[in-house]
């Protein structure tokens, strides 16, 4: 072959390099770009949390004594105003029997006080009596009355104190804990409740929000629970209330020979219909923190953050020019364009990772 020919081979060969090499970049730089487009911003919280009822209390009685019977064990449902337990009361009962019958002696002097006193004024008016004789019945008949007034106090004291003895039910709803056993006493030195009841028919979840995430999350978003005790079973909900403070907590590290300190944020999340859950639960809880929906996107990637402002490169007839934009909330993938730019404007990715 001519040394002619092989040159016309080599500057053939060469120029098919850079052409490829010309497609290839091109190629390159097209894979790199993306177009801002309408979509939506998933923006979800995860956390852990344990079921608990909304309202709860301790019952205590109201007076001091030995429990004489307790009628419910834990598990039991209760209804408002049920007899839960009851303390030694036959001296009270005997209390309120002697009011009673004070009463039945106090209207029956004051029967006859009132009589006595009618008639006496009417014989003084006849002038057969004298007016220290009326005035002395109409003092009889002013004692018996107060007397009665007092007997009267005395069964409504003597009833408070038996009604004391009774401990009922607030509400209705469900013994979660039994403390004490008939024949222990309460005193001054011992004062424990008898059972914990929970309102079982609206629970709420108690999540701990890591500290990372406390800017994503506000009262009224919606949370999705769910439970491995309820495999493919969702239970909804919302955020009721937020705590105002954050708490330390030691988590396992990546290595679960070590444990490290982080700060967590209690969030209530009450649910719609939670009622198979039980009480103390553990649970995982989705927060569906902002999520919008047909806003103009990029993917995250495709932003550089400098000086706590957000740049992109935009493609201007062929040429890539940086441009400072206005974005919003971002998921894993993708954050919002509020301003700067339009759909269908071409982004370069820039592989920054910024966020």
């Amino acid at each position: 072959m001519s040394k002619k020919k092989i040159g016309i081979y080599v500057t053939a060969l060469i120029i098919v390099i850079l052409i490829l090499a010309v497609l290839a970049n091109r190629n390159s730089s097209t894979n790199n770009e993306v177009k801002v487009k309408k979509g939506n911003i998933d923006l979800i919280v995860a956390a852990k949390g344990k079921v608990e009822p909304i309202e709860d209390v301790d019952l205590a009685p109201k007076t001091l004594g030995r429990l004489k019977e307790i009628y419910v064990g834990e598990g039991d449902f209760v209804k408002k105003d049920d007899v839960i337990a009851v303390l030694e009361n036959e001296e009270i009962k005997a209390q309120v029997e002697q009011a009673k019958a004070n009463i039945l002696r106090a209207e029956a002097e004051l029967k006859e006080t009132k009589q006595n006193w009618e008639r006496f004024s009417e014989l003084f008016q006849r002038g057969i009596i004298s007016k220290s004789e009326r005035d002395s019945a109409r003092m009889k008949y002013d004692v018996a009355s107060s007397q009665l007034k007092k007997a009267e106090a005395d069964l409504s004291y003597a009833e408070a104190l038996l009604e004391n003895t009774y401990v009922r039910a607030p509400f209705s709803g469900k013994v979660v804990k039994r403390y004490l056993d008939p024949g222990e006493t309460i005193t001054l030195e011992k004062l424990l409740p008898i059972v914990t009841i929970a309102d079982v028919s609206k629970i709420m979840v108690k999540a701990e929000i890591d500290e990372t995430d406390i800017r994503k999350i506000d009262v009224g978003q919606k949370a999705i629970v769910t439970a491995d005790a309820y495999p493919g079973e969702e239970f909804k909900g919302r955020i009721v209330e937020i705590s105002p403070t954050l708490e330390k907590k030691t988590v396992f590290s990546d290595n679960p020979a070590e444990m490290v300190d982080t700060k967590v944020l209690e969030v209530k999340v009450e649910l719609d219909s939670g009622e198979r859950l039980n009480l103390g639960l553990n649970v995982d809880v989705t927060v569906l923190a902002n999520n919008k929906e047909g806003v103009l996107i990029l993917p995250v990637k495709a932003i550089k953050q400098q000086d706590g402002m957000s740049f992109v490169k935009v493609k201007k007839n062929g040429n890539y020019q940086e441009k400072n934009i206005t974005t919003g909330p971002y998921d894993d993938e993708n954050i919002e364009v509020i301003e700067g730019l339009e759909e269908g404007d071409t982004v370069l990715l820039q592989n920054h990772g910024g966020f």
